[in-house]
C-alpha cells in the first residue's frame, strides 16, 4: 500500500509540474503577443499626395500655430476616438496620420479621415510623453524614466537612438537637422537629429517647462527662474536674457522681428529678436501659461482670467477681447479669420480674428486641454474626456 501511494503521489507531482509548464508557457507567449502589439507602431509611406501637415508643437520652429488652410466654421464632427488615458497638449499631423501622446506614456496613430488607429507605442511604465515629427521618424520626449529621447523610425518600427536628457516637461524643437530640449534639469540641450549626438548644452539656474522657439539664428525659452534667455542656435552660448517679475512657464511665438512670451507675473512681453530689447509689456489680471498664435500683425493669446486677447503685434495696443467661460486652457489657433482655442469650461471655440466677436462652439464632454490643429482639411482636438475630436465643414482651401 504504501508502494502505491508513493507512486500515486509522485505521478500527481508530475502531472502538477506539466500543468505548471503548459500554463507559465501559455503566459509568456500571451504576453510576448500583447506587448508586441502594443508596442508596434509602423506606418506605411504616403504617396506622396499629402502635403499639408503640423509636425511640430505650433507647426513651425517659430511656434506660431498658424494654419495655412482655412477651415470655416460651422463646423461638423466627423469621427471621435476614445484612449485609455488622458491626452497631452500637443496632436502632430503628417501624411495623413495624427499622432496623440496619452498621459500613461502611449503614442497612438491615427488615420487622420476615418479615425482608425493605425499602431502604437508603449514603454515599460506610464509615463507622460510628447513627440515631433520628421518624415518617418518621430522623436519622442519623455517626462520622466530614462531614457528620456528617442528617434523611432516610423518605417521599419525600430529605435535609432535614445538619450537620458532629463526629465522633459515641454515640446521637443526640430530646427536646421538638429533636435533641441528643454528640461526639468534645468538645461537646454542640442543634438543631432540622425545620430542622437550631443551637440551643446545651456544650464539654467531652475526648471524649464517653456518649450524652445527658433527665429533668425537664435533659441528662445522662458525659465522658472523669471527669465527668457535667447542662446545662438550654433554653439549655445547667451546671446542676451530679460528679468521678468515671474517665473516663465509658457512657450514664446516668434514673427519676422519680435519674439512673444507671456509670464506667470500677468504679462506678455514682446522682445526684439536680436537685442533682446523690450518692445512693450501687456498686462492682464491672470498668469499667462500658454504660448500665444502670432502673424504679422496680431498677437493672440490667452489668460487666466477667463479672456482670450488679440494685441497689435508691433504696439501691443489692444484689439479685442474675447471672455469665456473659464480659464483659456490651450494656445490659440489662427486658420484665416478665425481664431479656434479651448477652455476649461469644456468649450472648443471658434471667434473672428477681425473683431472677437463668436462664430461657433463645441462642448465636449472633459475640459479641453489639448491645443486645436488643423492638417489635411480637418480640424482636431481632445479633451479630458480621454476622446480625440475631428471636424471638418464649411470653405476648406489652402492660402500657400
Amino acid at each position: 500500500m504504501i508502494g502505491l501511494r508513493s507512486s500515486f503521489s509522485a505521478g500527481i507531482s508530475d502531472m502538477n509540474k506539466r500543468m505548471h509548464f503548459y500554463c507559465t508557457s501559455l503566459l509568456c507567449v500571451l504576453f510576448i503577443l500583447t506587448f508586441s502589439h502594443c508596442s508596434k507602431l509602423r506606418v506605411p509611406a504616403s504617396d506622396g499626395n499629402i502635403t499639408t501637415f503640423w509636425p511640430q508643437y505650433g507647426r513651425d520652429a517659430q511656434r506660431t500655430h498658424v494654419s495655412p488652410e482655412i477651415v470655416s466654421p460651422p463646423l461638423s464632427l466627423i469621427w471621435e476616438y476614445k484612449t485609455n488615458a488622458g491626452i497631452g497638449q500637443s496632436i502632430i499631423a503628417g501624411d495623413g496620420v495624427i499622432y496623440v501622446a496619452t498621459k500613461d506614456g502611449v503614442i497612438i496613430a491615427l488615420d487622420d479621415s476615418t479615425g482608425d488607429k493605425l499602431g502604437q507605442r508603449k514603454r515599460r511604465v506610464n509615463r507622460e510623453s510628447t513627440c515631433a515629427l520628421d518624415q518617418h521618424h518621430l522623436i519622442i520626449a519623455r517626462r520622466y524614466d530614462s531614457p528620456t529621447l528617442l528617434l523611432h523610425n516610423l518605417a521599419n518600427n525600430k529605435i535609432v537612438w535614445e538619450d537620458n536628457a532629463g526629465y522633459i516637461a515641454s515640446e521637443p524643437l526640430l530646427v536646421r537637422g538638429r533636435v533641441i530640449v528643454t528640461t526639468l534639469w534645468n538645461q537646454t540641450i542640442a543634438f543631432d537629429f540622425l545620430s542622437g549626438e550631443r551637440i551643446w548644452s545651456f544650464q539654467s539656474n531652475d526648471k524649464i517647462y517653456s518649450s524652445p522657439v527658433y527665429a533668425k539664428g537664435l533659441i528662445f525659452f522662458g525659465c522658472s527662474d523669471g527669465k527668457v534667455r535667447a542662446l545662438d542656435e550654433k554653439y549655445g552660448k547667451l546671446h542676451w536674457q530679460y528679468l521678468t517679475n515671474s517665473a516663465v512657464l509658457a512657450t514664446g511665438a516668434a514673427n519676422e522681428n519680435t519674439l512673444f512670451i507671456g509670464s506667470t507675473d500677468n504679462t506678455m512681453y514682446a522682445f526684439a529678436l536680436e537685442s533682446g530689447f523690450l518692445n512693450w509689456a501687456f498686462p492682464t489680471k491672470g498668469k499667462i501659461l500658454h504660448a500665444p498664435a502670432v502673424d504679422e500683425k496680431n498677437v493672440i493669446f490667452g489668460s487666466n482670467d477667463h479672456f482670450l486677447y488679440c494685441v497689435d503685434a508691433v504696439s501691443g495696443t489692444e484689439q479685442w477681447r474675447f471672455e469665456a467661460g473659464s480659464i483659456i486652457s490651450t494656445s490659440p489657433l489662427i486658420s484665416g479669420n478665425v481664431v479656434y482655442f479651448g477652455s476649461l469650461d469644456r468649450y472648443l471655440y471658434a471667434v473672428d480674428l477681425r473683431g472677437g466677436e463668436e462664430l461657433w462652439k463645441f462642448k465636449a464632454k472633459g475640459r479641453v486641454r489639448t491645443d486645436p490643429i488643423i492638417s489635411n482639411g480637418i480640424l482636431f482636438v481632445a479633451s479630458e474626456d480621454k476622446y480625440v475630436y475631428a471636424f471638418q465643414h464649411g470653405t476648406i482651401e489652402s492660402d500657400e
